[in-house]
């Protein structure tokens, strides 16, 4: 990853309009140094912005947050945020859901693209307060083949077995065992 003060590094004007696309350098950058955690991407977003940002954003750090939901409160940071171009519904993202269930995941890229394909509908609609966290959660887990989404959750549940039965397993933690299971 490049310092902060490298030619290569990315840098967020402050204006609502380039928040996407820094975001979108960072997460691309972690990617391409082997860093796919999405908790770990929003730490280095807010570590390459200037001080006169860095102390605005730094309460946005939680240990258990998300990319989508970190982009999410982000984005709310400024008033006037724009949407991106691309107009979600939900009707969107449940269309992405079905159609993933029928895709299997067997690999870390297959993994890799539904959370990406999945964050980017979802950030839209939980910036446009369309959707709520519990929704994402429980929609995330749903785009994940019957087999693997009972072997997703049998690890879960064992991992908590303190955890009421109707909770949403957050998106962070489904990945995570998604991945210890490829």
């Amino acid at each position: 990853m490049p310092q902060r003060q490298d030619r290569d590094a990315p840098r967020f004007s402050g204006h609502p309009d380039d928040l996407i696309w820094y975001l979108e350098d960072v997460r691309a950058l972690c990617m391409e140094a082997g860093c796919f955690e999405d908790r770990v991407w929003a730490r280095w977003a807010i570590w390459y912005l200037g001080i006169d940002k860095f102390e605005r954003w730094r309460s946005l750090l939680h240990a258990e947050r998300d990319w989508a939901d970190f982009v999410t409160d982000a984005s709310r940071l400024y008033l006037q945020f724009r949407s991106p171009p691309a107009w979600y519904s939900k009707y969107d993202l449940y269309d992405l859901v079905d159609e993933q269930k029928k895709v299997k995941i067997d690999s870390f890229e297959a993994l890799l693209d539904y959370r990406l394909c999945f964050t980017k509908v979802a950030m839209h609609l939980r910036v446009t307060n369309q959707l709520s966290s519990i929704e994402k959660d429980d929609l995330y887990l749903e785009g994940f083949d019957q087999g693997f989404r009972r072997e997703i959750l049998q690890r879960l549940e064992w991992n908590d077995r303190r955890r009421y039965a109707d909770d949403p397993w957050p998106t962070c933690q489904v990945t995570r065992e998604a991945e210890g299971l490829l």
